[in-house]
């Protein structure tokens, strides 16, 4: 993920058909010296069965990357049912690379 971007990212949970459930991703990072931790949990906005493995879409706003710093974060999905069961995946690591450019941008540079 790169800071102050929109990246749809895609995630793949081997093994479970998702298509039925309420689906959030979460990310986590606590830079080290930090006593601070951003925590960003956002729906799932497509979900794709393909026989054998689920995979999600999320769409990430550049507010929402700029919260973030250079380096490890960690993400994570949860899942619930209509019944109001829910399970996790483990949690897994990414990289978050900064951005030159440290602002929101908008097209025609209307903001």
């Amino acid at each position: 993920m790169i800071r102050y971007t929109t990246p749809t990212d895609a995630l793949k949970v081997k093994g479970l058909d998702l298509s039925e459930y309420d689906v959030y991703v979460t990310f986590t990072q606590k830079p080290k010296g930090s006593r601070s931790e951003t925590i960003l949990t956002v729906p799932a906005t497509n979900i794709e069965f393909d026989g054998e493995d689920s995979d999600i879409q999320i769409t990430l706003t550049q507010q929402q990357t700029a919260q973030f710093v250079e380096g490890p974060c960690s993400v994570q999905v949860n899942y619930i049912d209509v019944n109001g069961l829910r399970n996790a995946t483990k949690k897994h690591t990414i990289m978050v690379h900064d951005n030159l450019l440290k602002e929101v941008l908008s097209y025609g540079g209307q903001q």
